[in-house]
């Protein structure tokens, strides 16, 4: 057996494993990881490249991490290390750039930089501007069911409220960080002997990727409408961008992003069976992936992809940019 197909082989191997013993995941992510990376560099010709982090350490399990294994990127938090590219990495709603970020900045283009709030208003603010409609309502004149959420991002927290509501109990959630969204008729559109029981018990949203303006692949994920506000996935599968979205939508959300200077990340889109059009719910500087209940052979397929995206549109620019 070649090397090559060795290496292929055995990762195949480990990808399987992870599924099977989830005790042990991250003991077999990082050799699965691991042999890829070892691969990568020993490859003729290869350009060893590194990302740097600041202020945080991404952990193990978000996506752009796993990325750099297999791409052969080695990863840094300190900004006074040789690097290639640097990405502004904080989990939180809000930042604000201190010092070295700034000092970092005066030497390039550093990724995120400029994404500073990723709440649900702000969101839906550039929402609004992009396509020219929004999720946003009042819920002291709205007539009939909205979402409550967290301001705050990834809080799986949606409550339904039906309205109207008093001003006071409206004024009351704000104090507290929450806001109030159209509730999305996202249940399940295409007949799918996968999923169990009628459409209607399910709703469907969709992951996308995006590395500044570059959407590689897209994740179409159901779920029972029961615990829609959840990661608990019933179906999980790969699906291109095109197919979800028209070329127009497709704009709407390059246009969203580049309103909020986002570079990088994954955000959450539905379309309401209602009025047809997409709503983009969630943005997210800080991925972990791929969703949950993904195939093996889907990862696989995802992470080359979004491995590619990632030293095409995160490396390639800084690089250009450096080199004029």
């Amino acid at each position: 057996m070649s090397k090559g197909k060795f290496i292929a082989t055995f990762q195949k191997l480990v990808y399987s494993l992870i599924h099977r013993i989830k005790v042990l995941d991250t003991f077999f992510w990082w050799i699965g990881y691991r042999t890829e990376y070892l691969a990568k560099i020993r490859q003729p010709g290869f350009r060893k490249r590194i990302l740097l982090f600041y202020p945080e350490r991404p952990a193990f399990f978000t996506t752009i991490r796993q990325l750099c294994y297999p791409e052969g990127v080695d990863v840094t938090t300190n900004p006074n290390a040789p690097f290639d590219a640097s990405i502004y990495w904080k989990d939180a709603t809000y930042c604000e750039l201190d010092s070295t970020a700034r000092q970092i900045l005066k030497h390039g283009r550093m990724i995120n930089s400029g994404c500073l709030d990723i709440s649900k208003t702000r969101v839906d603010a550039a929402h609004r501007r992009a396509f020219g409609y929004n999720l946003e309502l009042d819920p002291a004149t709205h007539v009939g069911v909205c979402i409550r959420k967290s301001n705050k991002n990834y809080t799986h927290d949606g409550h339904m409220v039906h309205c109207p509501i008093s001003r006071e109990e409206v004024d009351e959630a704000t104090r507290n960080g929450f806001a109030f969204f159209k509730l999305i008729n996202n249940a399940v559109r295409t007949p799918d002997i996968r999923l169990e029981g009628s459409l209607e018990d399910y709703v469907e949203e969709f992951r996308v990727p995006y590395f500044a303006g570059n959407i590689p692949v897209c994740y179409r994920k159901c779920r029972p409408a029961a615990v829609r506000f959840t990661s608990n996935n019933t179906l999980v599968e790969l699906v291109e961008v095109d197919a979800i979205c028209s070329a127009q939508e497709i704009d709407q959300i390059a246009g969203l992003c580049k309103d909020m200077q986002f570079d990088y990340g994954e955000l959450d889109v539905l379309r309401d069976m209602d009025d047809g059009r997409i709503y983009v719910v969630d943005v997210n500087t800080t991925p972990w992936g791929p969703p949950v209940d993904t195939s093996t052979a889907d990862e696989v397929e995802s992470f080359r992809r979004l491995g590619a995206a990632l030293i095409s549109s995160v490396f390639a620019p800084c690089e250009a940019e450096k080199a004029s």
